[in-house]
């Protein structure tokens, strides 16, 4: 949901909820006051402001968790970005959610084109596009010819697995 959208609601939401809750003040107040010729509309009145305070409720409470999905994701666009590479379970944590939920959220960035990248299953690690673009061309330890078990980009450090040899 755009914030735009997001606002309209929000707004939408709070016109009700007010409206509700002055025709809530207005049925109390008649029913109070003893001198009023109407109180036995009061009840009615009350009642029916009922009508405006549910659903404004629901849409401030449905505006606010899309705005928090929505920070989420800008969040976790940022991260992506930032880190070119990272794992679910890193994201997860740096977001402060499970790692189903920050799966769940780069599914949804990636579906708004705000991410663009690939996820390795073998690492579980996702990649932006331009980090793909800047992969090291070593695949080879240099020192001992084992292969590495995953792939380096350009300007990380890269340490053997076997003998532990350190390269940039």
């Amino acid at each position: 949901m755009s914030l735009k959208k997001n606002l309209i609601q929000k707004f939408f939401g709070y016109i009700l909820l007010f409206f509700g809750i002055f025709l809530l003040v207005v049925g109390f107040g008649m029913l109070v006051d003893r001198e009023q010729k109407d109180r036995d509309k009061a009840p009615s009145i009350m009642i029916f402001s009922t009508a405006f305070i549910i659903p404004g409720s629901i849409l401030v409470f449905f505006a606010k968790k899309n705005n928090k999905i929505e920070e989420q994701i800008q969040s976790l666009t940022a991260l992506v970005k930032t880190y070119r590479r990272i794992t679910i379970d890193e994201l997860a944590l740096k977001l402060g959610t499970t790692p189903p939920r920050a799966e769940l959220l780069l599914t949804r960035a990636i579906s708004m084109n705000l991410v663009d990248g690939n996820f390795d299953r073998t690492t579980s690690e996702f990649y932006t596009q331009a980090s793909v673009d800047e992969k090291a061309s070593m695949r080879f330890c240099p020192s001992c010819g084992a292969s590495f078990d995953r792939i380096f980009l350009a300007g990380e450090t890269i340490k053997c697995s076997k003998c532990g040899m350190i390269s940039s």
